[in-house]
């Protein structure tokens, strides 16, 4: 039996594309490799607050809402709090999130396969026609939602040399610390080198601190930071004993762990190709400053399930066909292009983005300084 659509990942970018394939009808297979649908959490699950009601996403996995922003330049403890009077990010139970995108898909007819790896495509005529796991399995269009692991992506050799460069985060959730009513970025080299910090609320009293850096990165801050003997949890323990945030979480407990790598730079530059599209971090859509990732997930994903229902139902699987899902993809490709200076984010980086925030909070333009954020 050949499937409509085959998807290879289970996290928020392969249920996006497979809710909106099976939802119009296609035999929709989703293929997972972890034996639980969200079993192991590489992401602080942080997006902007009307992300929710844009995708309709669950209000019971939300778990805090924010209506600041705070930024602390730790080099001279230089810190600026803006509160936009509205919702305007919130922290997500990721886990609950793609549990409840399972249970959507499965109502709508779809079929889940879990605990199954998939290691290449299978191309016949310049076309993707299936996936290798365990068996071959066939589909009319293959779809690459697998992360930053990129399976199929890598296979086809849709990689470009800049996306050498990917983002290495880590977190600990914690239990019993003071939290604040805000999402806290804290930057500056004294944190890392090439980064910055968070701690993100989750409750009134828990919270997700973390910390993220570029690998791969041709710059003389990456090569110092090598040469020093580079730790990223060394980093974050180092943070954490921070006389501002160590008063906070002193009492603190551990509750989990979260640790992941995600990809920045250029998006691929190609997509998709006959009978495959790519989605989420396996094709590189995240945002160029933070490495946000949800968003552009549920974007893309959504827009792939779309594209790939009007391409079944013509009875054409062509790369000119699936051109369109190509526009939008390069959309992007040419704004993180335009500021992919933001990748390297050094102390005098910093400096002036802390000038151009306490200058736009003066002159009432929070709203202007907190869309161009948002574009990158």
């Amino acid at each position: 039996m050949v499937k409509d659509v085959i998807i290879v990942g289970g996290g928020v970018a392969g249920f996006s594309t497979a809710i909106e394939c099976s939802m119009n009808g296609l035999d929709t297979l989703l293929i997972e490799k972890n034996e639980e649908v969200g079993q192991i959490i590489k992401t602080s699950a942080v997006t902007w607050s009307d992300t929710i009601s844009e995708f309709d996403l669950p209000n019971s996995c939300v778990k805090m809402r924010s209506n600041k922003i705070l930024f602390n330049f730790l080099e001279n403890y230089d810190e600026i709090c803006v509160d936009f009077n509205r919702e305007i990010m919130c922290t997500l139970d990721y886990q609950r999130l793609l549990q409840e995108f399972s249970k959507i898909y499965l109502k709508s007819g779809g079929e889940l396969m879990l605990g199954t790896k998939v290691s290449r495509p299978i191309i016949r005529n310049d076309t993707v026609e299936g996936v290798v796991s365990k068996k071959d399995i066939r589909g009319k269009i293959v779809i690459d939602a697998s992360g930053s692991d990129s399976v199929l992506c890598r296979f086809l050799g849709l990689f470009s040399p800049q996306m050498s460069y990917m983002g290495i985060g880590m977190e600990y959730e914690l239990s019993n610390v003071e939290t604040q009513d805000a999402m806290e970025f804290y930057v500056g080299s004294c944190v890392v080198p090439i980064g910055y910090a968070w701690f993100f609320p989750i409750s009134d009293n828990s919270a997700r601190l973390g910390i993220s850096s570029i690998i791969g990165t041709p710059t003389k801050e990456y090569e110092q930071m090598i040469k020093s003997g580079y730790s990223l949890v060394l980093k974050l323990d180092q943070f954490m004993k921070n006389p501002k945030i160590y008063k906070r979480i002193k009492q603190a407990k551990i509750e989990a762990t979260h640790a992941g790598i995600y990809p920045l730079g250029n998006p691929i530059k190609k997509a998709y190709r006959n009978g495959f599209m790519a989605v989420g971090d396996a094709a590189a859509q995240a945002g160029s400053m933070m490495g946000e990732g949800i968003r552009y997930a549920l974007k893309f994903g959504k827009t792939a399930g779309i594209i790939a229902s009007e391409a079944i139902q013509s009875g054409d699987i062509s790369e000119k066909k699936l051109r369109k899902y190509g526009d939008l993809c390069n959309f992007h490709r040419k704004k993180v292009q335009k500021n992919c200076n933001l990748h390297i984010k050094t102390d005098e980086y910093w400096m002036d983005f802390m000038d151009s925030l306490r200058t736009a909070v003066k002159s009432k333009h929070e709203e202007a300084f907190l869309s161009k954020l948002r574009e990158y």
